[in-house]
C-alpha cells in the first residue's frame, strides 16, 4: 500500500476515470455498506487476524521491520498491489522498498481498519476491509486522508506461522492533490509462475481463470457468475466503488450494469502468479485492457489493470471466492 503517493488527473487520466465509474457498477444500490467481519473461533482464526492487526499496527508506526516479520521474505513471488503505483511489486525487496517509499513520505500516520469480510480455507486466509487512512505529508505538511482505502490481504501458514504473502490495495477516489505517481517494476517472470512444484490442481484454476477471462470479453455474466461461489460469502472490490460488493447477487449486480454500458472489451495479461495450497489459490495479475464504449463507439479506451484472484476448493470443485481490481496509474516513463 502506497496511500502518502498523490496525483492529479491529467487528461488521459480523466478519461479512465470516467470509464470506472462504469466498470465498477458506480457503487450504486447494489453495494453493500460496510458491515463488520462476522465472529472468528479461537482456535484457528487468531493467528492470521493477529498478523492482520500487527500489519497494520507496524504500518501506523512507519515499522518497516515490524512488517518483515508478518512477511514470508524468502518467497520470491510475495506481491504487493498499492494504490498509486503503476505496477504491482514482486519479491520482497521490491514489495519492502514500495513500503520505505510510503513511509518517507508520510508521518503522523492513523488508520482505522473496518474488517467487511475474513475467510480461511486450510492453510490459507484472506481478509477484506475498508480502511481510513490519514497522515501528514512529509515534505509539504499536507494532510492526507483517505475514508476508504479497499484492500485484500492474502495469508498463508507456513512454517508454523502466519505469513503476509500478497496484499492488494486501492483506493476508489482519484482526486488527491500533491506528489507525481510513483512505479515499481514488475520482476520479470514467466506468465503463470508459481513459487516451487506445480500443484495437480494447478490446471484447474488456470482453467477457470481463462474462462472468468473469456466470460468477461464476451460479456457472458451466466457464464461469470458460474465461476464464482455459490454461497453468500463471495465478495468483489471493483475500481470506483468505494463500497465493496457482498453476496452472489450484489457481485452479479455489479457486472450487469457495467455491460449494459459497454460495446466491446479486450483483455491481455502481461505477468500473473500463482500461489496457494490444494484448498485454497490466489492469482496476482497485471495486465491491459481495451474498451468501447455504447455511447462513444469512435474511441476505444485503453488503460493498465490489476487484480487478484481468491479460488478455494469446494465439493463441487474449484470456485471463485473473491475478486479484487482496479486501474493502475499511467506510467510515466518508468519501465515495466
Amino acid at each position: 500500500m502506497e496511500p502518502a503517493i498523490s496525483f492529479s488527473l491529467r487528461s488521459h487520466f480523466v478519461a479512465a476515470a470516467w470509464l470506472c465509474l462504469m466498470l465498477a457498477g458506480t457503487a450504486g444500490v447494489h453495494a453493500q455498506e460496510v458491515a463488520a467481519a462476522p465472529a472468528v473461533t479461537a482456535t484457528d482464526d487468531d493467528g492470521f487476524v493477529a498478523a492482520h492487526r500487527g500489519f497494520w499496527r507496524a504500518f501506523s508506526n512507519r515499522d518497516l521491520w515490524g512488517i518483515s516479520e508478518l512477511w514470508d521474505i524468502k518467497d520470491p513471488l510475495t506481491s504487493a498491489i498499492l494504490p498509486a503505483a503503476s505496477t504491482p511489486s514482486v519479491g520482497w525487496l521490491a514489495v519492502a522498498d514500495s513500503f520505505r517509499h510510503s513511509f518517507a513520505h508520510n508521518r503522523n500516520i492513523k488508520i482505522d481498519v473496518k474488517p467487511i469480510r475474513w475467510q480461511r480455507q486450510d492453510d490459507v486466509a484472506w481478509l477484506v476491509s475498508a480502511v481510513r487512512f490519514e497522515a501528514i505529508q512529509t515534505q509539504t505538511g499536507q494532510p492526507i486522508r483517505m475514508d476508504r482505502m479497499l484492500v485484500t490481504e492474502i495469508f498463508e501458514r507456513r512454517r508454523g506461522a502466519w505469513k503476509m504473502i500478497h496484499y492488494h490495495a486501492h483506493f476508489p477516489s482519484f482526486d488527491l492533490p500533491g506528489l507525481e505517481p510513483n512505479s515499481s517494476d514488475v520482476i520479470p517472470v514467466p506468465i503463470r509462475a508459481r513459487d516451487g512444484a506445480a500443484r495437480p490442481s494447478d490446471d484447474e484454476i488456470w482453467g477457470l481463470y481463462e474462462r472468468f477471462y473469456t466470460a468477461l470479453e464476451g460479456r457472458d455474466l451466466d457464464g461469470m457468475m458460474d465461476i464464482f461461489s455459490a454461497d453468500g460469502t463471495v465478495t468483489a472490490l471493483l475500481p470506483k466503488s468505494p463500497v465493496p460488493f457482498v453476496g452472489r447477487d450484489n457481485v452479479s449486480s455489479s457486472w450487469q450494469r457495467s455491460f449494459d454500458e459497454i460495446d466491446g472489451l479486450e483483455i491481455e495479461a502481461s505477468h500473473t502468479i500463482l500461489g496457494g495450497s490444494d484448498q485454497a489459490a490466489w492469482i496476482m495479475e497485471y495486465g491491459s485492457m481495451q474498451m468501447i464504449l455504447k455511447d462513444a463507439p469512435y474511441k476505444v479506451l485503453y488503460f493498465p489493470i490489476m487484480a487478484t484472484y481468491v479460488f478455494r476448493k469446494e465439493p463441487v470443485g474449484w470456485r471463485l471466492a473473491h475478486y479484487h481490481s482496479h486501474l493502475s496509474v499511467f506510467d510515466d516513463g518508468h519501465s515495466h
